[in-house]
């Protein structure tokens, strides 16, 4: 147990700025400006063009058309030529397409174009390649080292949403995507190319023998449950999440808040993304990681209900979306954790992208859904009802892999 505790504190020594890179590098991403930031576009995009809050939101399913697209195909290039090529052009990419979201649109369908061409060119600054970084260089302590590099869309979630408030008050929301490209082409790309530049199992002693790249082809892995039952468990998990998220903002507003305090509960939120992807990392390194799962994924089903209440205190309030935070938080450590301990490292990249894929269906089907149920009725409590219901279900999902074989 010491020899563990010593190989774990001497991985977090010397592979320190790997994880410091994955945390600015997933910070300044999709991951964290795509979900974390529409609700603030919304109703300036509102104002502007005369778009129903379901339109406006069906920029998350752009998002996940382009990473459906270009998340397969990055991990299958990572596979082959490494992490650091793909990460640094997804990054000046998604920099680029964030500029078109700003100048270019004049219209829904350019809107929606720009956001397929986001996700797409977009997909390799998300954990489909920070995480097979993380997971080839340590061992002893992957997962806490999985969830400190993947904080950085929490503290997106916790700041990029003042920070756009900000930009659009002050510039308008052409200008304010400008201000946002700044982040994945000015501060990640440079980050990306120096540190990615020095993989090569840095985590490791001189002497240590690199670790062989064990596990299953993808043709192996869609014919197991693990695949179906991870992938299931996080798609529930994704509808949950992803449907309180991107409304948050807007759902409070409408309940007569400014939207800067709104935006400050918002940034509650992302404190507990942090919260989720690091106390999520800890805990899969010391017990049974469905099991952590289970209970991270099911309590956001009692935040669901509490944001139900249209009389709810502002404490109360914040308190639901900590809860929803921490499950968003520890989603994609435990998507990569499960992924590697179940399914192994030898087509990691395109399995974790085929299973990444799976995850941003949930993540942009459910605000688009949630938005036209919105529309529909003038009200997001029958919506609240079913996410309540999502999160359930991907909480029993987790415990059903009690019956898949681990092979990493």
């Amino acid at each position: 147990m010491s020899d563990l505790r010593e190989r774990g504190k001497a991985e977090l020594i010397r592979g320190w700025p790997l994880i410091v890179a994955g945390l600015i590098g997933t910070g300044c991403g999709i991951s964290g400006i795509s979900i974390y930031t529409v609700g603030v576009f919304t109703k300036p995009l509102t104002d502007a063009f005369g778009w129903s809050r379901a339109e406006i939101q069906g920029l998350l399913a752009c998002y996940v058309i382009g990473v459906l697209i270009g998340g397969p195909i990055i991990g299958m290039i990572m596979d082959r030529r490494g992490v650091r090529g793909v990460t640094v052009i997804s990054s000046l990419g998604f920099g680029v397409a964030l500029v078109l979201l700003g100048l270019g649109t004049n219209n829904l369908m350019q809107f929606y174009a720009f956001g397929i061409f986001a996700g797409a060119i977009g997909a390799g600054t998300t954990s489909i390649t920070w995480s097979r970084a993380i997971m080839s260089e340590f061992e002893a302590k992957r997962g806490f080292a999985l969830g400190l590099a993947l904080t950085g869309s929490g503290v997106c979630a916790a700041i990029v949403p003042i920070y756009s408030t900000w930009l659009v008050t002050e510039y308008g929301w052409r200008l304010a995507y400008i201000g946002l490209a700044i982040l994945p082409a000015v501060i990640a790309t440079p980050v990306a190319w120096i540190v990615l530049g020095k993989l090569g199992n840095a985590t490791r002693q001189k002497d240590e023998p690199a670790k062989p790249m064990t596990g299953l082809t993808l043709k192996e892995s869609v014919r197991g449950y693990a695949f179906w039952g991870i992938g299931l468990g996080l798609f529930f998990a994704g509808l949950g999440t992803s449907g309180v998220a991107p409304h948050l903002i807007p759902l409070l507003t409408d309940r007569g808040l400014t939207a800067i305090d709104a935006a400050k509960i918002a940034t509650f939120l992302g404190i507990a993304v942090v919260a989720g992807r690091v106390v999520a990392g800890y805990l899969v390194d010391k017990f049974w990681p469905p099991g952590v799962a289970a209970v991270v994924l099911g309590v956001p089903a009692i935040a669901a209900l509490i944001l139900t209440g249209e009389d709810q205190s502002r404490t109360m309030v914040t308190i639901a979306a900590m809860m929803v935070g921490f499950a968003g938080g520890a989603e994609f450590d435990l998507l990569a954790f499960l992924t590697a301990r179940y399914l192994g490292f030898k087509q990691y990249g395109l399995i974790y992208g085929c299973m990444y894929g799976l995850f941003v269906i949930a993540t942009g089907l459910s605000p688009v859904l949630v938005g036209m149920v919105f529309d529909s009725l003038g009200t997001y409590v029958p919506a609240l009802y079913a996410i309540s219901g999502c999160f359930v279900a991907s909480a029993l999902m987790m415990l059903t892999l009690a019956k898949a074989r681990q092979v990493a």
